[in-house]
C-alpha cells in the first residue's frame, strides 16, 4: 500500500507539506505548526526527509515551500479561531485561557506570538520558494 505523507481529503497528492511543516530541526527557532519529537537527536533532517520522500514515493517536491506555506497558515488561522473562542468563554476553562493571555510575546505554536512567527513563515516561505 502506497502511503502519500500530504495526501489531501480529495485524493490529490499534496507532497508533504504538512509533514515538512511539523519536521523542526535541531536548533530551529520557527516553531512547527505541531510539535513532535523531530528535534531530537536521531531523526534526520528535513531537507533529508524531503529527499528521501520524493526517492521513495517518486513525488515531484518542487511544490513544496507552497504547500508548507499553506500548512503554517492554516495552523495559524486555526489557533486565532481557538483563542478568540477561548477568551470569548465559549471553550470549557482548562487552564488554557490563563495561559494565552500571559503568552502573547511567546513563539510557543499556541500561544499568540507563535501564530504570528507561522503566519510570517508562510509569507517568507511564498516569497522566497524554501521551506
Amino acid at each position: 500500500m502506497a502511503v502519500h505523507l500530504g495526501a489531501g481529503t480529495d485524493g490529490r497528492s499534496r507532497p508533504g507539506g504538512w509533514l515538512a511543516s511539523t519536521w523542526q530541526d535541531p536548533g530551529e527557532q520557527l516553531p512547527p505548526t505541531t510539535p513532535g519529537p523531530s528535534a531530537v537527536a536521531g531523526f534526520p533532517a528535513r531537507a533529508q526527509l524531503v529527499q528521501r520522500y520524493a526517492r521513495l514515493s517518486g513525488q515531484d517536491v518542487s511544490s513544496l515551500p507552497y504547500w508548507v506555506a499553506f500548512s503554517r497558515w492554516r495552523s495559524a488561522c486555526i489557533g486565532v479561531g481557538v483563542r478568540a473562542r477561548y477568551l470569548a468563554g465559549h471553550m470549557a476553562d482548562d487552564g488554557f485561557a490563563a495561559r494565552l493571555l500571559t503568552s502573547a510575546e511567546s513563539g510557543e505554536p499556541g500561544a499568540a506570538g507563535g501564530r504570528v512567527v507561522l503566519a510570517e513563515a508562510a509569507r517568507d516561505a511564498l516569497r522566497e520558494g524554501r521551506l
